[in-house]
């Protein structure tokens, strides 16, 4: 990027704020999320060098109130990443890059070459080498939805400027999340999610636990529609990984 690329747009701000106010809210998180990571993606790797954007949000409290790991719910690539990351969405703990940043309500990068920083997980980057990230915190005031989380094959990407950028990409996500679902910092209590590669393991009968939650909904006349039963099943893979990590949440 030339350094007068380092803005973003007024007119996408604009459409942005537009969209906020006129689109259904039953689709407006997928509509304004999938506009901002492609302006956003487009943006920060025009030539297409190899970068991963994720929306990373809170999971719903459970009973106690408190938020126990985050959900990698939305995302694009450009080779060697895919376009389309959805498929890779797993959950995430303090463990994670993007547990960090929300922890600690601030920018957490790792960088190529640095051995002796914090080893941190980051979806998406099994097998790749010399990957720089980051994460960038989704708040207001002192209130924390998720962050946006950036990979990327080039090196020594994240100036300072683009830091600044991808932070204004992450404020402006702020819009497309209901005010409920940012929570203050007591309530962010993240444990040990386990190993993406894990995950994987179990998270084969997604879509038919999905379905068993639509039919299930259909025979006893209650309303809820596939976004609702995607959330419920992720809810019950929470609740059977923070089982499968016990000890190490022992703390």
């Amino acid at each position: 990027m030339r350094g007068e690329d380092v803005e973003i747009p007024s007119a996408f701000y604009t459409n942005v704020l537009n969209g906020s106010s006129t689109v259904p809210e039953s689709i407006r998180f997928w509509t304004l999320s999938s506009l901002i990571i492609q302006q956003a993606l487009t943006h920060m790797d025009p030539q297409r060098q190899g970068m991963a954007l994720r929306i990373v949000r809170c999971m719903p409290p459970q009973a106690d109130g408190k938020v126990y790991s985050l959900l990698e719910c939305y995302g694009q690539g450009s080779f060697p990443w895919k376009n389309n990351l959805e498929s890779q969405a797993v959950l995430q703990g303090v463990e994670s890059l993007a547990g960090q940043a929300v922890i600690m309500h601030k920018v957490v990068a790792i960088h190529p070459y640095e051995p002796e920083q914090p080893v941190y997980t980051v979806n998406g980057t099994t097998g790749l080498h010399n990957v720089s990230a980051a994460a960038y915190p989704i708040q207001r005031s002192s209130h924390v939805a998720g962050c946006l989380t950036i990979s990327s094959l080039q090196p020594d990407f994240f100036t300072a400027a683009r830091h600044t950028l991808a932070q204004r990409y992450a404020d402006l996500l702020g819009v497309v999340f209901h005010s409920s679902e940012f929570y203050e910092a007591h309530r962010i209590y993240l444990h040990f999610m386990p190993a993406p590669d894990e995950q994987r393991k179990y998270l084969g009968t997604f879509k038919q636990r999905v379905a068993a939650l639509l039919l299930d909904g259909m025979k006893q006349k209650q309303q809820i529609d596939a976004h609702l039963a995607e959330l419920r099943t992720w809810q019950q893979f929470e609740t059977e990984f923070l089982a499968m990590t016990a000890p190490e949440n022992e703390y």
